[in-house]
């Protein structure tokens, strides 16, 4: 069947939701589909380009390919894609749209009554809700979205908490729930990079803390290095990700908190995004993922870190109950309880263990590409051309 994918952006952007719908693109054309990706084009990306599946990961199959097309937008403060409509109004058998408050699903969600396919939304969670919890962002996530998302077949949560909250908010339509996902063949279980990552960093010997981040208002690396510095047992902080100059928790307001509070701290790539590769070394390199956001739509991060079998500490967010209760790390509410809970871990070397097993299982059968792809392949069968009757 036909898919067309709709994203913000894309390749070369990469972030959560870009990897997401790589990974979903590439597994639906090596399953067979004819996929399409429907994006911003942005910096000297082409127009329009066709990505090869690599198929290590997926299994021996014909080399498949899928299509990226990249609008122009008109500039200016928001982003306007020039031609998305025409774009949408052009046959295909599925359309699936990510996100909301952004772009593709914003200019989406007017006309999805007379888009004449099924439509599967995939709306991950409301960052600005929880982050400006303003009198427009509530009508939006809490009556005009409920209301646009009922044209879609069917709304994809990421989370169990995210289920429950969009039922609070009145929607009435169908709900799946498909995690975030990661692709374990990323993540080789091999020891040497980690070592590697720590020798070139100067690292050796020290008991090591990841957190990935980066410096945005919801990430919150204060309450991290606070955390730290009420506990007992000594950490060496690793932390990595983007910079926001000038808002309260940036890379500079880290650096002074941490020189009050004593607490020692690698900053890697010193506030500006490091390669994907030296990324994977880091989570391999750690003996615990650290995570102090205030507000988390999933918390992808962590799930990579359960990939190597690394244990967690992180405030209560997104997907971390769940994390927590599959016995992968620990939810925590407070900066007291997260420099309890990072003693527990600094004092059993048995406990770091079975959390890291019991994260990788968790990973496995429940969150990893092959899973969730098959679910999302699933469902589009389900709503797409040969169907039948229902």
């Amino acid at each position: 069947m036909r898919i067309r994918i709709t994203v913000h952006k894309f390749r070369p952007e990469v972030g959560g939701t870009e990897l997401m719908a790589e990974m979903m693109a590439a597994a639906m054309a090596w399953k067979g589909h004819e996929v399409e990706v429907v994006t911003l084009r942005t910096g000297t990306s082409l127009s329009e380009e066709r990505y090869p599946v690599d198929t290590g990961s997926l299994g021996s199959r014909p080399a498949a390919t899928y299509r990226v097309r990249r609008l122009d937008f008109v500039g200016g403060p928001v982003r306007l894609p020039r031609g998305y409509w025409r774009v949408l109004a052009e046959p295909t058998d599925l359309l699936h749209v990510f996100g909301n408050r952004i772009w593709n699903s914003d200019l989406f969600l007017p006309i999805a009554r007379w888009l004449p396919y099924p439509k599967v939304l995939t709306g991950q969670n409301f960052f600005q809700l929880h982050m400006n919890p303003n009198a427009v962002n509530s009508l939006y996530a809490r009556r005009y979205f409920p209301w646009a998302a009922s044209q879609v077949d069917a709304y994809v949560v990421q989370t169990v908490e995210e289920r429950e909250q969009f039922r609070r908010f009145g929607y009435r339509g169908r709900i799946e729930l498909i995690p975030h996902t990661v692709d374990v063949d990323e993540f080789p279980l091999d020891d040497e990079l980690g070592r590697r990552f720590r020798t070139a960093h100067g690292l050796v010997g020290e008991p090591l803390l990841l957190s990935a981040g980066g410096y945005a208002p919801n990430k919150r690396m204060d309450r991290v290095i606070e955390g730290l510095a009420r506990a007992r047992s000594r950490w060496r902080l690793v932390i990595s990700g983007a910079d926001w100059p000038g808002q309260r928790y940036d890379i500079a307001s880290c650096r002074a908190l941490a020189r009050r509070r004593g607490v020692q701290v690698e900053y890697l790539g010193d506030g500006a995004p490091v390669p994907r590769s030296e990324m994977i070394a880091a989570f391999l390199a750690c003996d615990a993922y650290v995570q102090g956001s205030s507000y988390e739509g999933y918390g992808g991060a962590i799930q990579e870190a359960m990939t190597v079998r690394r244990p967690f500490v992180a405030f209560e967010t997104g997907a971390v109950p769940e994390f927590a209760a599959a016995g992968a790390g620990f939810a925590v509410r407070s900066e007291d309880e997260f420099a309890q809970r990072l003693d527990e871990l600094a004092s059993s070397d048995e406990l770091r263990r079975s959390m890291g097993s019991a994260g990788r299982e968790d990973v496995l059968a429940h969150r990893s590409k092959t899973v969730v792809m098959d679910l999302y392949d699933r469902l589009f069968r389900e709503l797409g051309p040969d169907a039948g009757p229902s």
